[in-house]
């Protein structure tokens, strides 16, 4: 049996419900970090659980989507194919 599991619920704006089961819930949370939907898309709601059996523990997360403006630190610089988002180094501001 597994130690740990991840649930992904989707629930739209008539609430009808999507559920998704992942065998790594690590894996998971990366994907869910970069969840934010597209601007065109009708409000939704996405709410990850992190079940860890071993420890009896649940994480959860919930996100109301589109994220009209995720926050900078969020967005990557680019992406490169085949491999995925790139962050490049930031400098700090001279005074």
């Amino acid at each position: 049996m597994r130690d740990k599991l991840g649930v992904l619920l989707m629930e739209d704006k008539d609430g009808q419900m999507g559920v998704q089961i992942f065998a790594d819930p690590e894996s998971l949370a990366e994907s869910f970090a970069q969840l934010h939907g597209k601007v065109s898309d009708d409000p939704s709601r996405a709410t990850f659980l992190s079940i860890d059996y071993k420890k009896g523990k649940v994480d959860v997360k919930v996100k109301d989507l589109p994220v009209k403006d995720p926050p900078r630190s969020e967005k990557p610089d680019g992406y490169v194919l085949g491999q995925g988002p790139v962050w490049f180094d930031k400098e700090e501001p001279k005074q």
